[in-house]
This record gives C-alpha cells, structure tokens and sequence, in this order.
C-alpha cells in the first residue's frame, strides 16, 4: 500500500540554463539538439541528410506521421500544408545563429484564391496522394518530429512565437494514433485563445500572454472522440515579455503524472495513471495555420484574413530520462550524510528513518528530491532547514 503519494517540503522547482530542474540530479541530458551544425538538410522523403559525407544519424523528420495521409497537413480546421521548404536549418550561409526556423506564409498574397493538393510537393518514396476533400489551403508551413520515440522524460524547447492572426504553434508529442490516441500538449498557442466570446473573462483577441497546456487520450480502438484531460489556459504577468519572445517551455512526464513548466516554473499538472499517456512518442514541433483564427468558426471556406509571413524560432530542443535502474531496491536513510548523498536514481521503496535516535537533517539551500515506485516513508526525528527544496514523488518506473 503507498504511504505517500505526493509530499513538498517548500518546493522552488526552477530550471536552470540547460532547462533542467535546478539541482534535482534524477534527470540526466538524454537528448540535445540545438541545431548549431552546419551541412543539414531535407532529403526528398522528407528525412534529415548530412551533405558533408559524415556518418551523423539523422535526429528529425520534416513532415508528420503518416497518420495523417492528405495534403501533408493535420486536418480540415487547417489552412495550410507542411512543405520541407519551410524548415530552415542552420546552414551557415544564409543563416548562422544556431537558431532552427519555421516559416508560415501566404502562398499567394494578391490572390484569394486556395490551391489545390495536386500543386505541393509530397514525400518521395511516399503512399501520400492528393485528398480533394482538402480545400481552402492558402499557405506553405512547416513541422519537425523527432525520428526516435521517446518513453516519459522531462521535454523543453526555448523559441520565440508568432502571435498574429491565425498563427497556431505548437510543441508537443505523440504516440502513432492507430492503437489508440495519446498526446500532450507542451503547449499550443492560438490567436483567438481569449476571444471574449469563448470565455467572459479572456483580456482580448489575439492575447499574446497565454498558452494552453493539456493531454488528448482514447484507448478505443479505433481512436475516434478522444477526450482532453488537464486542459489549462497559462496566464502570463504582463510584467514579464509574451510568448513572441524568448521562452522555454517543458513537462515532465513520468508514469500517471504530466507536469507543465514556463520558464521553469510549474503551471499545469495532470495525475492520472488512467489517462497519462503510457506508450512511446516523438517530439514534434510545427507552425500551423487555423481557420478559427482566420475565419469564422463553423466555415472552412471562409476568405483567411491574414496575408503575411512569419516565423517560429527554435533555438534549442532537450529531452532528459530518470535512471530507472534501482526501481527493485529499497533504500533506507538512516543520517543526515546519506541523505545529502542520496543519487536520485527510481527506487522501489525509501525510509527515512534514524536506526540511533539522532534527528535527520537536510541541510540549508540543499535540493534533494526523492522518487520511488511504492512508497516513501519517514519516520523518527527529522528536519529540513531553511531554503531546502525536498521534493517526493511515487510514480511508476520509467523503465518499464
């Protein structure tokens, strides 16, 4: 039976320079792209290539799973279609910041007119074929997802938003949709996110101090009407730069819990061992183009009002992994030396507990946080001192 679930001892959880948790050792650097490399670019089939001959594995896909097989866009609520055109690396030449670029713009700013399927380019080998279903599409955009899937992790990308009308990006991850439905929503901003007529108390349209956070999950088979759990708007202090500058955003998913960070502050969480998602996903990032920012709601074919171009910068992407090697051994902290040296690695059970009498102390400014499967108990004597971030987590085992 679990003792604890979940207990904070003053919990200051802030993210250091390299986005991971301040002092909290569980998380090591497991993947890192921050897209400084020159000599990168998109095949025809939409996969990373190296032009100077090395043998670097490609990391990214220009494109989105082929769950979705039309148009290389998302769906009808979308005016715009993924091209690798649009996904501008590092290149040295034309640019040389170690900033990775997504670029949205009307396809034809002196026409109303929308173009057809038929005139984009697809994947080259691909069973991609043009939907006539897909109308009103006006604008080229773009969308990288990780080649390799992840299992739980703590996520993050710094970038600089686009927050004009219609303007829908996004960094997220997701599972292949076909057993069933899993994502979280790192975040997604939307222009008309605060329309007053959605919600009374929104600030105005087009607010560029919010973001939503959230997860989508269906275990039907097939996955038709997933549900959103945790779904939450994150209201930035207008004393602090909106969302079109730089910011990092992230979540830490482990087994039954989602945690949400703006600039490394937690501002959203979801415990659910029902409805956390549970399978391996990529990481994705994209720029969509929405129709409920550029038109009314309920008309796909409604003229889009924005004519213009503009872009999602990235300057970095991490992913970091929980040792989950030590999930069968339970620990027992019997001073307050063991608990300053504890290594934060998953274990199964952890007792606090002094075997001599004497009082358990973790020390002032230290940060210590504690993750085990079953329990974490505390027992006897025992004191945490002024500044000290203890943090105690039971999840399941991140190697499972």
């Amino acid at each position: 039976m679990r003792k604890i679930v979940y207990i904070c001892i003053l919990i200051m959880a802030y993210l250091d320079m390299n986005g991971q948790v301040n002092g909290d050792r569980s998380w090591t650097l497991f993947f890192s792209e921050e897209f400084n490399g020159f000599n990168r670019e998109w095949g025809r089939d939409y996969f990373e290539v190296n032009t100077d001959g090395s043998n670097l594995k490609p990391r990214w896909h220009c494109f989105y799973d082929d769950y979705w097989p039309s148009c290389i866009t998302l769906n009808h609520e979308q005016h715009h279609v993924f091209q690798r055109s649009q996904c501008l690396f590092n290149d040295g030449i034309n640019y040389s910041d170690g900033v990775f670029r997504i670029v949205a713009e009307r396809i034809n700013p002196n026409s109303n007119a929308s173009v057809s399927c038929n005139d984009y380019e697809f994947p080259t080998p691909s069973s991609h074929r043009p939907d006539s279903s897909h109308h009103w599409l006006y604008y080229y955009s773009g969308c990288i997802e990780t080649i390799q899937k992840f299992l739980y992790g703590y996520f993050e990308i710094q970038c600089k938003n686009p927050v004009h009308q219609g303007a829908f990006p996004a960094f997220w991850l997701w599972g292949n949709g076909l057993r069933k439905y899993e994502e979280i929503d790192i975040y997604e901003y939307m222009w008309d996110l605060t329309n007053p007529e959605y919600d009374a108390s929104s600030p105005r349209l087009g607010y560029p101090y919010v973001f939503t956070t959230g997860v989508w999950f269906n275990e039907q088979t097939p996955a038709i009407g997933h549900q959103s759990y945790a779904r939450k708007k994150v209201f930035i202090p207008e004393s602090e730069q909106d969302i079109s500058q730089w910011h990092t955003f992230g979540c830490e998913w482990s087994p039954g819990i989602v945690v949400w960070y703006f600039d490394g502050k937690p501002v959203n969480e979801l415990r659910d061992e029902m409805h956390v998602p549970c399978s391996p996903m990529r990481v994705i990032a994209n720029y969509s183009i929405d129709r409920y920012s550029l038109s009314a709601p309920d008309h796909y074919d409604s003229e889009p009002e924005w004519d213009g171009s503009d872009t999602l910068l990235i300057d970095y992407i991490k992913v970091y992994k929980l040792d989950g090697s030590d999930c069968d051994v339970n620990a027992v902290i019997t001073n307050s030396l063991q608990l300053a040296n504890h290594d934060h690695k998953v274990k199964n059970s952890i007792s606090i507990c002094s075997s001599s009498g004497t009082e358990i102390i973790a020390m002032p400014n230290s940060c210590i946080t504690m993750r085990a499967v079953e329990s974490i108990m505390i027992e006897g004597s025992f004191s945490s001192q002024q500044g000290t971030e203890l943090t105690m987590i039971i999840h399941g085992c991140p190697d499972d």
